[in-house]
């Protein structure tokens, strides 16, 4: 097996390293100063230059390029500080591919393009005291009740919350303790997400 960088792949290195090296590191020491989130205009500007939705399809205004393409870009952005390089994670690791995999078409239309083109950025809470960031602890419990669905438990932050235009949350609906998922059951304790704009 060959795990050597395509030629294409050792480009968008450069050409990711060239500009979180120039650009990143005061805005970066400035970010951390202040606890802030990445500006919408810097987002933007990632957005304008090919860095958001790497590894997103084409259709959804992504470049329709692969995983390895998007860590090597996470990478460098990475190497000066994850407050410059949060906007890459979630618009190719993060929820963004969750809604792009497994939402309805018509979410995946309204979410995905408006997050590779820097103008929504997805937040997700799923850390909770007790489990971390292992869904299959998780205790938050969604519970059908007629038209509505009501949501009980806690967690210990939002990541992208401070910037996010969209919020998910992904409790498992109908389950009632135990851990893991059950299969098979019309459904139950299935994770599913609940957006909000």
């Amino acid at each position: 097996m060959n795990f050597k960088l395509t030629e294409d792949q050792l480009q968008l290195q450069d050409a990711a390293r060239e500009f979180a090296r120039a650009e990143l590191p005061a805005i970066a020491a400035e970010l951390e100063r202040d606890n802030k989130p990445p500006s919408r205009d810097l987002v933007k500007r990632y957005a304008e230059l090919g860095f958001l939705g790497i590894n997103v399809s084409s259709e959804y205004g992504g470049l329709g390029l692969g995983n390895i393409e998007a860590l090597i870009v996470l990478e460098e952005f990475g190497k000066i500080s994850s407050a410059v390089g949060f906007p890459i994670f979630e618009s190719s690791v993060g929820p963004v591919r969750a809604i792009e995999h497994f939402a309805s078409d018509a979410l995946r239309q309204r979410i995905v393009p408006a997050v590779c083109s820097g103008d929504m950025v997805v937040a997700v809470s799923m850390s909770e005291p007790d489990a971390g960031s292992a869904l299959t602890d998780l205790k938050t419990r969604g519970v059908v009740k007629g038209d509505r669905l009501v949501i009980n438990g806690t967690k210990r932050w939002c990541s992208g919350g401070a910037c996010g235009r969209l919020r998910g949350l992904l409790p498992p609906v109908g389950r009632s303790g135990g851990k893991g998922h059950r299969r098979g059951s019309g459904g139950e304790g299935r994770s599913r997400p609940l957006l909000r704009t």
